[in-house]
């Protein structure tokens, strides 16, 4: 009877080992997969805030990491971590590029070949296909420029309807459109001017700096002289109760085109 109690108190105490060494494989293995998430996560929204600084998402990790203010995202870099950018692409609408960050499992066997061309919610490799996603069973990140596109062109038409605020206010004030350039000079009808050279700055966007006054009463910005690309905005001087404001940005359709934004002020009625 002895032995019998033994035997069944040592295959309960297995029991228990094997119960905690399968408890513990599974809290290791969810922990290291939470790692790799959080990792890829936060190398994901480092690749668009590259994008949002740059206007292009980086060549690879090891660049990201080596950018200056970008050093702590080494540690986050894993020998399981792929990444690809593509070259453009062209969805019908627009053309855009595409950045893939994903991590891959050690023991699905993929290579990062492979992974790219899983397409879970379309036909064709990452770096081709006009829409993408990753394995889904796999963790993943995807950065598309079209997807900021709608965006970008929205809060630049915000900033030109700011400007077209403060030239509505000289008119009120004058009942006349600003209408000269620095030097004095009476703009031409349909002239365009850049809206620097209106306040005789000659510096470029990333390093303006303060606040201009043009025709002694309109405080320009440098996001009044700039788009949110860092090109020149221009003035439109139709009448002297009508402008345009247009920025070329670097945006571009399906055909080629770059995409031209414009506001307008036309108070020919008053």
């Amino acid at each position: 009877m002895f032995p019998l109690l033994v035997a069944a108190l040592g295959f309960w105490v297995m029991n228990i080992l094997d119960g905690s060494a399968l408890t513990y494989r599974t809290v290791g293995e969810a922990y290291r997969n939470m790692v790799k998430e959080n990792q890829v996560q936060e190398m994901a929204s480092a690749v668009a805030e590259h994008f949002r600084e740059t206007g292009a998402y980086p060549p690879d990790l090891a660049s990201l990491a080596a950018t200056p203010g970008k050093e702590h995202l080494r540690s986050s870099v894993d020998t399981w971590q792929g990444y690809s950018r593509s070259a453009t692409l062209n969805d019908g609408v627009w053309q855009f590029t595409r950045a893939a960050l994903y991590m891959r499992k050690p023991t699905d066997g993929l290579s990062t070949s492979a992974f790219l061309d899983i397409n879970s919610c379309g036909t064709g490799n990452a770096m081709t296909a006009s829409s993408w996603c990753g394995q889904q069973s796999s963790t993943w990140y995807r950065e598309e420029s079209r997807l900021e596109i709608n965006n970008q062109i929205s809060q630049q038409r915000a900033r030109m309807n700011m400007l077209l605020q403060k030239l509505a206010s000289h008119f009120n004030a004058a009942q006349i459109l600003p209408n000269r350039n620095f030097a004095g000079a009476t703009l031409a009808n349909n002239s365009i001017t850049r809206m620097s050279d209106l306040v005789n700055y000659t510096g470029l966007a990333n390093n303006c700096t303060g606040t201009f006054v043009y025709m002694s009463s309109v405080p320009i910005a440098c996001e009044d002289m700039f788009d949110i690309w860092g090109g020149p905005i221009g003035y439109q001087f139709v009448t002297n109760k009508r402008v345009i404001l247009v920025s070329e940005s670097p945006l571009t359709n399906a055909a080629g085109t770059s995409v031209r934004i414009a506001a307008e002020l036309d108070l020919t009625g008053l």
